[in-house]
């Protein structure tokens, strides 16, 4: 445990611990820096103070023991990129009054649902439906997933952000006419799929995927 009289932490503090299996953070932290628990393998519980307002990222990237993680009622910016090795990691939890975010079925969103921000990297499901109230898959958001095969995205959403899909296991991906907006790079080495024709309102595709070894199918 760190003391309370701590009030920053810098990028990196704790990278590489790999004896680390658990650290309580100190009241009035207000940032989690970049890579600032990178690659420590053993830990298993994270608590995040309430006064944790930003999260920067690659955070947590390579905290292969990590099965879940609480983010507190003040938290409002996630930064991407934060779950990459994560293999143990299913679920998220979220403070009920944070303003920002929201949990639903273990998976992390925006709080008024429109925005899936990220899912976890060992999610329970091979096939991920992504919900009808959501009208945009954020960047990273299926980013190294080791357990989803399929998405199935609804006709609300319109645009994908980058590198949503980069995941060696993801095969099939389902993309709706209503999707008008697809930001570069969704799997390695991949440009914008699709743009919108002004004039008449049709979606054309543009280019594919690349880099998505497991990925056989598009509709």
């Amino acid at each position: 445990m760190l003391p309370d009289s701590v009030e920053t932490i810098g990028m990196s503090a704790f990278n590489r611990c790999s004896s680390l299996s658990e650290l309580t953070l100190p009241n009035g932290l207000t940032q989690i820096p970049v890579c600032m628990l990178a690659d420590c393998s053993n830990l298993q519980e994270i608590r995040l103070p309430d006064s944790v307002r930003t999260i920067g990222c690659c955070s947590f990237s390579g905290c292969g023991s990590l099965k879940q993680i609480y983010f507190p009622r003040n938290v409002e910016d996630i930064a991407t990129e934060n779950f990459d090795s994560c293999p143990q990691l299913s679920k998220f939890e979220v403070a009920s009054d944070n303003p920002s975010f929201r949990e639903i079925d273990g998976a992390l969103y925006s709080n008024d649902g429109e925005i899936l921000v990220c899912v976890p990297p060992n999610y329970p499901n091979e096939c991920f439906v992504v919900p009808s109230h959501v009208c945009e898959i954020g960047d990273f958001a299926f980013f190294s997933s080791l357990t989803i095969a399929n998405i199935v995205i609804p006709d609300t959403v319109r645009r994908i952000g980058y590198c949503a899909f980069v995941s060696d296991r993801i095969q099939e991906i389902k993309i709706p006419k209503s999707v008008v907006e697809i930001a570069y790079d969704q799997c390695v080495g991949s440009i914008a799929l699709r743009e919108e024709d002004e004039e008449s309102g049709e979606t054309d595709i543009v280019s594919v995927f690349s880099g998505c070894p497991s990925l056989t199918k598009i509709e």
